[in-house]
């Protein structure tokens, strides 16, 4: 990993080099300077001040060496430069044991606050580049939303900030991206980090205890901020595998919910509503057996209308149930796969000219839209409910207008908006309800009320929602779809 060495500033940046000739050049340069004017010479304790002004400068390297050289080697240089002023030779008495200790001293001190200063500094530096990883690694794991994925992306990332193998273990799931190579087994027993020689091993610990463990293969350079980074960016890991956990819980709560209530509407539907078209379909085949000869071609011609219209009716109807059973099943997930938002709606625009070739429809999909991961089938199956639910409802010659756009770069919406009578605000809620209707007694907009309750339980099942909203300028009825990008709970596409 890199990792920056600050220091706190004068010589302390010098390079080894550098300081060894600044140790030697800052007691000789006093010396030549108090030799400069030989008739005038310095006082010894400004001499002496002027010493210690240099092993101070010195000393703010931090190096407790270097100080302790140019302490030594100023007062050397400040005995012979006082005993050639007054042409004597070297002799040490208790004063100059005093200088010798001064100068000691303020090495050693100044030399110790200018390294605690230096740690200080390379601490702070070290913790602020931490806080930057584990930021960046907050969200890259925020992008995924299944345990797999997550665990993936956390292994890359801690491979390109250490520089090192990393395995990781989920459960009894193993991570590692190194090829050929055996993947160690965490230890049978891991509450808190520890080190098998090779490995470095950090538990990952939940909420409700361990959840795995990984495993960083240390080298010879790794300090101590190492492995406090480590643990940090492991804690983080852990609490976005518990959040992955706990989004794919929901999201399968949720789908058994819609599952359980589609269900429940399965069952009252085939004894409410598959029986009026049935009904109305024999009843007019028996009229065309019993009387077919003698009735008018008018008359004929009404009764085998009504024979397709409800026929149609009956397909539209039984192709819901068929939706209802598929969510049902619980295999949604599994058949999740990339698909375009332009195709599904093509293909629900498609079926329903097929049932209403005088509909009129204005589509609109922005460029920027990108690829979704939904059950393709199911998706347009929403579409086409909303769809055929505004044909029913737009006078007609007034287009459809479907707009297809990108949220926030989140998700998908696509909006359906229709010339109707609109939806008042205290029934938008509950036009998602089963067999609610608001046909408002008109027996040809008269529907099973499931359309848009399916709808709304394919779009949450894939993390979304379908809402009801007034019309531009107040009229008609704005159906919103959102579809997030990535849905909830889906497994990864190998």
């Amino acid at each position: 990993m890199q990792r920056s060495r600050a220091v706190s500033g004068g010589l302390a940046r010098a390079s080894q080099p550098v300081l060894v000739i600044a140790t030697l050049a800052a007691p000789f340069a006093v010396f030549f300077f108090d030799r400069l004017e030989p008739a005038s010479v310095l006082r010894p304790d400004a001499v002496a001040a002027l010493y210690l002004l240099g092993i101070a400068s010195i000393g703010t390297s931090g190096s407790s060496l270097h100080a302790l050289a140019a302490a030594l080697l100023s007062f050397v240089l400040y005995e012979f430069g006082a005993a050639e002023a007054t042409s004597t030779a070297i002799a040490l008495s208790s004063g100059d044991f005093v200088v010798l200790a001064a100068f000691v001293a303020s090495a050693a001190i100044v030399a110790w606050v200018a390294a605690g200063r230096t740690r200080q500094v390379a601490s702070l530096t070290a913790r602020q580049a931490h806080g930057t990883l584990r930021h960046e690694l907050s969200e890259r794991l925020a992008e995924h939303h299944d345990e797999g994925s997550v665990a993936r992306s956390a292994l890359a990332f801690l491979e390109r900030t250490f520089e090192s193998e990393i395995v990781m273990w989920l459960g009894e799931r193993a991570f590692h991206s190194g090829a050929g190579t055996r993947v160690p087994h965490p230890p049978s027993y891991l509450g808190t980090p520890a080190f098998d020689g090779k490995w470095l091993w950090i538990p990952l610990n939940g909420v409700d205890g361990q959840l795995g463990a990984v495993a960083l293969q240390r080298g010879p350079d790794h300090s101590s901020f190492d492995d406090e980074l480590v643990h940090s960016l492991s804690a983080d890991i852990a609490h976005s595998v518990v959040r992955a956990r706990l989004t794919g819980e929901l999201h399968q709560e949720r789908v058994a919910n819609e599952s359980e209530r589609l269900c429940t509407a399965l069952l009252a539907s085939v004894s409410h509503d598959l029986r009026t078209p049935l009904t109305t379909i024999m009843g007019a085949a028996e009229s065309l057996r019993t009387f077919g000869e003698t009735l008018p071609t008018q008359d004929r011609g009404d009764l085998l209308s009504t024979i397709e219209a409800e026929g149609r009716r009956l397909d539209r109807y039984i192709q819901n149930l068929v939706d209802v059973t598929r969510i049902g099943d619980g295999n949604l997930a599994m058949d999740v796969a990339t698909s375009t938002v332009d195709e599904m709606i093509a293909s629900a625009v498609a079926r329903l000219r097929r049932y209403d070739p005088e509909v009129r429809l204005d589509v609109h999909i922005d460029s920027d839209v990108p690829q979704v991961r939904v059950h393709a089938a199911l998706v347009e199956q929403a579409i086409f409910n909303v769809l055929h639910n505004a044909s029913k409802f737009s006078p007609p010659g007034h287009p459809i207008v479907v707009h297809a756009g990108l949220d926030d770069h989140v998700a998908v919406v696509i909006e359906v908006v229709d010339a109707g009578p609109g939806i008042p605000h205290a029934e938008r809620e509950r036009v998602f309800d089963m067999f609610y209707s608001a046909d408002r007694g008109d027996p040809a907009r008269a529907g099973t009320g499931l359309g848009l309750a399916i709808s709304q339980s394919i779009v949450r099942a894939h993390g979304g929602e379908v809402s009801a909203h007034a019309g531009g300028d107040g009229v008609g009825t704005r159906m919103r779809l959102v579809l997030p990008l990535v849905p909830v709970g889906c497994e990864p596409c190998h």
